[in-house]
Parts: C-alpha cells; sequence; structure tokens
C-alpha cells in the first residue's frame, strides 16, 4: 500500500487539526489568514520555480499543501461556528421575541418535549424587526396544544433564553461541550404561555424525511405491539433509539454489540449486500452493472432518506456510492481514498463532527476492517465453507474491535470481554433480522404473506435478546471502570500501528517504537497509579432531588445517599460511574444516611458524616458542612435534632449550600467548579 497514492489522506490530516486547532487554540480570524496566506505564498513560489529546483525543493511544496489545508480546516470550523458570527443572538440583547425554526426531529418526553430551533429574526419592544441568528436547545412544557415537527416557524418570548450550564459533578457527561459541537450553547424552557406557531410551516429536505420515517415508525407500531420488540425494530431498522429499554442497551453494550441499535455503517452494509442480491440478474448482462450501480446507489441514498437522513447513514452512503462511481467509470476504487474523500467532504460540510462520538467510532471501524480484516483471514485457512464464512465474520469482529477499543475505554471505560461470540451470533442475526423487518414494512399489505414476516422478526428479535443477555450473564462478560486519558489513547494508537507495521514489514525500526511507546504507556500509568493510591478527598455531588457525598481514600470509595439514590441504578451509572473510572476506584461500598457506620474512615449517624474531622449533616434538600469539628461534638448531635439553630449556639457556624456545584475537599482546601 502506497500511501503518497492516498490523496485525500494528504488532505485530511492537515484539515483536521486545522479543525482541532481552531476549536481548542485559535479564536482570531487574523491568525488562521495569516496561516492560509503562509500557505498560498509557498505555493506561489513554488509554482514560479523552474523545473530543475522543483524536485529538489518538492518539501516546499508539502509545506505549502500542508498550511493551505491547515489553514482550511481552521477557517471552515471559525466558519462554521455559530457563535462567532456578529449577527447571533447573543449579540444582540434588544430581542424580546424571536422568530425560530425547529430543524430538529422534536423529542418527546413525560414533561416536556425537547428540541433544536434556528433563529431567524428577532422583535425589540417597538416591533422592530432584526436580522439575528443562532440555535437554541428548546423545551417545550407539556400540555402542547398543537403538534410541533420540522418546519414549523414559532414565535418565542426570548426572555427566558440561558446559557447552558457545563457539569456540576466531577467526571460527570459534560452536556455543555456536546452541545456546543452541536452549535449549541443555549437553550429555553418555554411554558405553553411563551410561545404559539405562525402557522408557517417550511418544506425541507430533512422535514421531508422526517415524516417519512414517521410514517415508517407507525407501521412498525401497528405490526409490532410488544413494546421492546418495536423499539429493537425501530432502533434496527431507522435509528430511532427513544423508545429503548435502558436494561437492554446495557445488555448490548456489555457483549460489544451496542452498534447494532445505532444505524449506521453495519446497516447500510447490509442494505448494500441486500440490494446487490436483488439486481444480480443484471450481471448477466454486458453493461447490466450500469443499471446495478445507478440503482444500488439511488437504493443506499432512499435508505439513508427513510432514516431520517441520519449523518452516520449518510456516511456510509457517500462512501459506498463514491466506491459505485469508480466502478461505473470504470476505474478500480482504490478503498483507503474513498474513506479518506468521504471523511473530507462531510468535515468539510460540518467541521464539528470530527469531535462526534459516532463519526469517531463509525470510521476507525471501517479503516480497521479494511486494514487488519484481510491479515486477520491469512492467519487460517478453513476447509469448509461454513468454516470459511465463521472464521470472516471472526476477522472482521477482531478487526473492528482493535481499530475501535482504545476509543470504547476512552468513551466508555469498559471493554466487551466476548465479543467475539457475541458478534459471531448477532452480526448473522441483525441480517436476516432486517432483512424480515423491510420485508414485514413492505409486504405487510399482502394478508398472509405480511403476518408470517412479522412472526419471523418477531422470533428473530425475542433470539437476538436471548443469546445478548444470556452472554450478558457470563462471568466476567465485561471489564468495567477501565481508564485512558489523551495522551494514553494517542499512545494506544501508535503502539497498534507500530506493532502492525513491524509484523507486516518485520523492520526493527517499528519494533524499536513499540518498545519505546510501551514504556511510556507503562510510565504514565504508574504516575497514574502513584497519585491514585495518595489521593484522599471527599466530594458533595449535585444531584437534584438526592444527597449524595462520595468519601475517597486511595482505591476506595465509600457513597453515603439516600435510599431511592441507592436504589436507582441508572442515577448511579450515570452520576458515578465516570468518577469511578477517572479515580481508579476499585472497591465501592454504599452507605446511607439514616444507618449506622463506624471505621477508621468515618463515622454516620443519624444523617450525620463526620470525616476527616468534618462534619456533614443532611437535611432536605440541602446539607450544612463545618470544618474541623471536635469528635465529641457529633457524638452530642445524636442527642438533638441539629436545628440550625443549635447549632449556632453551639458555635459550630454551618454553612448551607445550595448544591449548584460539586466540593471537592482535599487537604483542608476547597475546589469549586
Amino acid at each position: 500500500m502506497n500511501w503518497h497514492s492516498i490523496y485525500f489522506f494528504r488532505l485530511l490530516i492537515p484539515y483536521i487539526l486545522g479543525v482541532f486547532t481552531s476549536l481548542y487554540i485559535l479564536n482570531s480570524l487574523w491568525e488562521i489568514a495569516l496561516i492560509v496566506l503562509s500557505g498560498l505564498l509557498l505555493s506561489i513560489l513554488y509554482s514560479y520555480l523552474d523545473s530543475g529546483k522543483k524536485f529538489s525543493l518538492d518539501w516546499l511544496y508539502g509545506v505549502a499543501l500542508f498550511l493551505l489545508m491547515f489553514g482550511l480546516g481552521s477557517f471552515r470550523h471559525f466558519s462554521y461556528n455559530e457563535i462567532n458570527s456578529s449577527n447571533h443572538f447573543s449579540k444582540n440583547t434588544n430581542s424580546n421575541f424571536m422568530l425560530v425554526e425547529i430543524v430538529e426531529e422534536p423529542l418527546e418526553k413525560i414533561n416536556f418535549v425537547r428540541c433544536k430551533v434556528k433563529v431567524k429574526g428577532g422583535f425589540d419592544s417597538a416591533q422592530n424587526y432584526s436580522n439575528i441568528s443562532g440555535s437554541i436547545l428548546t423545551y417545550f412544557k407539556k400540555p402542547i396544544s398543537n403538534s410541533i415537527k420540522i418546519g414549523d416557524e414559532i414565535l418565542i418570548n426570548s426572555s427566558k433564553i440561558a446559557i447552558v450550564q457545563g457539569p456540576r459533578n466531577p467526571g460527570e457527561f459534560n452536556y455543555k461541550r456536546f452541545l456546543s459541537y452541536k452549535n449549541i450553547y443555549y437553550q429555553i424552557f418555554l411554558n405553553p404561555n411563551d410561545w404559539k406557531k405562525t402557522g408557517l410551516t417550511n418544506t425541507t429536505l430533512f422535514s421531508i424525511a422526517s415524516e417519512s420515517r414517521k410514517k415508517v415508525l407507525a407501521k412498525l407500531a401497528d405490526l409490532f405491539p410488544d413494546n421492546d420488540k418495536r423499539a429493537f425494530s425501530e432502533a434496527l431498522l431507522l435509528g430511532y433509539k427513544n423508545n429503548l429499554n435502558t436494561e437492554i442497551v446495557d445488555s448490548f453494550s456489555k457483549t460489544g454489540t451496542l452498534h447494532v441499535l445505532a444505524v449506521s455503517g453495519l446497516h447500510a452494509g447490509i442494505i448494500f449486500l441486500i440490494l446487490s442480491f436483488i439486481l444480480k440478474p443484471f450481471d448477466k448482462f454486458k453493461f447490466g452493472y450500469i443499471p446495478k450501480v445507478i440503482l444500488i446507489v439511488l437504493g443506499m441514498w432512499y435508505y439513508a432518506f427513510v432514516t431520517g437522513l441520519s449523518p452516520s447513514v449518510m456516511r456510509a452512503a457517500l462512501m459506498l456510492s463514491i466506491v459505485q462511481c469508480a466502478i461505473l467509470f470504470g476505474r478500480k476504487p482504490m478503498i483507503y481514498n474513498s474513506i479518506f474523500a468521504s471523511a473530507f467532504l462531510i468535515l468539510l460540510v460540518n467541521p464539528l463532527l470530527i469531535v462526534s462520538v459516532g463519526f469517531q467510532l463509525s470510521y476507525a471501524a471501517v479503516l480497521g476492517i479494511v486494514f487488519f480484516q484481510p491479515k486477520i483471514r491469512k492467519w487460517y485457512l478453513p476447509s469448509t465453507k461454513f468454516g470459511a464464512y465463521c472464521w470472516s465474520l471472526i476477522a472482521v469482529s477482531l478487526a473492528a474491535q482493535i481499530a475501535t477499543f482504545p476509543l470504547g475505554v476512552f468513551y466508555f471505560y469498559q471493554f466487551p470481554s466476548y465479543f467475539l461470540l457475541s458478534n459471531l451470533i448477532v452480526i448473522p442475526a441483525i441480517f436476516l433480522t432486517m432483512s424480515s423487518l423491510i420485508a414485514s414494512v413492505a409486504l405487510y399489505w399482502i394478508p398472509f404473506v405480511g403476518k408470517i414476516l412479522v412472526v419471523i422478526s418477531e422470533y428473530l428479535i425475542s433470539s437476538v435478546f436471548w443469546v445478548v443477555q444470556g452472554i450478558e450473564t457470563l462471568p466476567n462478560a465485561s471489564i468495567d471502570n477501565l481508564y485512558l486519558n489523551p495522551f494514553q489513547l494517542i499512545l494506544v494508537y501508535l503502539l497498534i500501528l507500530s506493532i502492525s507495521w513491524w509484523l507486516i514489514q518485520t523492520s526493527k525500526n517499528y519494533l524499536k517504537a513499540s518498545f519505546i511507546l510501551i514504556i511510556a504507556l507503562l510510565t504514565t500509568s504508574v504516575f497514574r497509579a502513584v497519585k491514585v493510591n495518595k489521593q484522599d478527598f471527599i466530594v458533595v455531588h449535585s444531584i437534584n432531588k438526592h444527597s449524595v457525598v462520595s468519601v475517597v481514600k486511595g482505591r476506595e470509595l465509600f457513597v453515603i445517599a439516600d435510599s431511592s439514590f441507592l436504589q436507582n441504578s441508572s442515577s448511579k451509572r450515570f452520576y458515578l460511574r465516570p468518577f469511578i473510572s477517572e479515580n481508579g476506584i476499585k472497591n465501592v461500598k454504599y452507605l446511607n444516611w439514616n444507618t449506622a457506620h463506624h471505621s477508621s474512615v468515618m463515622e454516620i449517624k443519624d444523617s450525620v458524616l463526620f470525616v476527616n474531622n468534618k462534619l456533614f449533616i443532611k437535611r432536605q434538600g440541602w446539607i450544612l458542612y463545618s470544618s474541623e469539628i471536635e469528635k465529641k461534638a457529633i457524638v452530642q448531635s445524636y442527642k438533638s435534632k441539629w436545628e440550625l439553630s443549635q447549632l449556632n449556639k453551639k458555635g459550630l457556624n454551618p454553612e448551607k449550600l445550595e448544591l449548584e456545584n460539586w466540593i471537592k475537599i482535599e487537604k483542608d482546601k476547597f475546589f469549586i467548579n
């Protein structure tokens, strides 16, 4: 494989570096312009050199191309980021009302409906119109008299617009950063009297796609009355995951098959195989490949359209379209160029997708399969067709896992132990299930045939559930609480590449590089282990309707919380799982505020916690804190109700915390974030 012939790779790398630089470092258009101008000047200089000098100065052309693509990436991100626009509504404080358009499928929850809206203009108190723009995450409080959909224009009261707040707990998912990657920095909660529809609905490609998906969802609801089976069919066929049971999602996550619940390259590949099978008769004709390729490309994009034009399916459709077009024009497709070309085009349209977990996992999996799968298949040559089929599936699963497991550990803190077994069974079952579901939706109107297909689909879905949940119950099905920081993530990928090239080319240089990378990884791990073993701090978590305090001693964690929190597994997973992984915790003990506990670490009794000469007292909706309390004070507290007045009389001078922030106490110093 000659990397010099993979042109889009040479364009993509500096472009991505430019996007990241603009995202995290540069914030000035002048800095970006300077980089672009430097690249242009170098390219002009290179073009005016005579042919003899050009050969010796090819590096100058490389530098010019790098700077141009780097500058393009930086500029594209800067211009795409709405907050940098002079018309952004945050820079216009005179608008009392805003005209907005719904641009995202509304997501219905118990108490509200959530969606993204685009600002089209604003009105001040004198009804003067101003041309402003931007995106807002909008929560419409129920009840909603009229349903809302993509394309609807709405007039909203803008007085309640607020900046999206960052995480309030250590290790908590950074929803603010996540929304910023979607160009959303503000949110608003609207009561029924804070907004009204203008009566206008703009018809766009996305609104038509959304309506098409709604029709398919409605048909699936008719065909599959069972909630879990309907939710699974919605996720599998359309990528609609709003109705999925969290227990089912956990089962797929722990077995390494979560990717089947998100419409992605796997699903697009299955659609491609189905279309190729249906259109196989065209191969008998001399130029039959021309209509076959055209129909496959149209079919792929129709599937992307029905799924609501989700980014993951559009990525796969674009990639396959590029490969098919190369065949159409009689050129042998270079798969790496097709992959990098699709990535470059997608990031050119939306540079913020580079920080999307789905984007990263999707392209890592595809590159892993293309690069590793042919090499893994050569390890063993089965003597039977069935053996060859099974080995091919194993090779694909291994290749994808090698390429994606570092990202899985980085984002999800776990590794599925039985991913080979689960994928070996689930992927063929998913192919059959998708085929059956497509046939069920397409042929439901034929009474006998439609009913048979629905029964087959239900049986296949039940079989997938049985397999996944069975594998989940196996010992150590998932290795949890793993952790990689960004630097270690880069080191792991470099190590994978260096070992791979050493095995392919048997070069000592790659072997040396591998040893250096292993030493670097071990060094960072040792430094972290030393830090973790010495850690000693307390965290007062900010969790709505709950009072939770974590006491960390080395690799031990004591969680003191109310009974409702301790019984809520999803809350514990959301608030504590990242915290546990990031701090290298090995042992976790959960304690109730009302349970008496005495140990060398702490004392708990009657909703009072005494630890590290610090006192925490749980009361309704808040916690009292006072430091450097004599131990006898906590003993005396057991005889009283710890009213605020009584505490003041004792001279403890406690402070009422509203729990808007989490508090980390270490060596008598407070760090409030």
